[in-house]
Parts: C-alpha cells; structure tokens; sequence
C-alpha cells in the first residue's frame, strides 16, 4: 500500500517544473530589458510606421523561425492594442516569467536609437524615495 504512494510521490517531484531562481545580475537584465522596452512602447504609440516596422520585423522573425506561435500572437495582439494605452504598454512590460523570456529575443531592434536606449536607462537606474520600502 505505501509502496505504490511513495512511487506515486516521486513520479510527481520528478515531473514537476523546477523555478529557476534568478540571480542578482538576471533581474538586474530583465528590469533593464523592461526598461527598453517601455521606451519601445511610448515610441510606438505615437508612430504608425513605425508600428508597421515593428510588425514586419515580427512576421519576419516568426518565419525564420525566431519567434515561437505564443511569441508570435503575442507581440501581434500588442501591436494591435496600440489604441488602449494602459493594455498596449502592459503587453511590453508586464513583469512575467513568460515576458521576461520572451523580451529576451527582441523583435524590436532599430526602433530606438542608441541615444533614447540609453536615456530611458539612465532615467530608470535609480529608485524614487517613493519607491523605496523603509522597514521599521
């Protein structure tokens, strides 16, 4: 009886997924490549060709193979949110797992220029006092 429960036990830690722990220097990344990518998405706004170039450059990725179907939908529901800014923006920087990944292989490269990639870091390297959490 407790043979087949402790097989049973094992089979399910042996499949389930393990979450990567990220290290200080991945979130350091990930909140930097979020960073770019709201600057990405304010640009985008307020551009209609440069919303056409963005979705060119994702058909094109997804046809070389560069983008999965998931990745491909999703930077296309985007782009096609553009009206609803709050939705528009949160499909570019929304702080998930599955985001994170996915930012990681830019679709938007040549949207912005070296001058504004590297303002919206420097803006966004430090924290408000407002966003600082005092313990007590």
């Amino acid at each position: 009886m407790f043979s087949s429960r402790n097989k049973s036990s094992q089979h399910n830690r042996q499949t389930k997924p393990r979450s990567k722990k990220l290290s200080l220097l991945d979130e350091n990344i990930d909140r930097q490549i979020q960073v770019i990518h709201a600057a990405i998405a304010h640009k985008l706004l307020n551009s209609a060709e440069l919303r056409q170039l963005a979705r060119d450059k994702i058909e094109a990725k997804f046809k070389q193979g560069q983008l999965r179907y998931n990745e491909y939908l999703h930077w296309l529901s985007t782009l096609d949110n553009f009206e609803l800014t709050d939705t528009f923006i949160l499909g570019f920087t929304e702080y998930t797992p599955q985001l994170r990944r996915w930012r990681r292989n830019i679709p938007f490269t040549g949207i912005l220029t070296e001058e504004e990639r590297q303002q919206a870091l420097e803006q966004n390297a430090l924290g408000t006092l407002n966003s600082v959490v005092i313990g007590g």
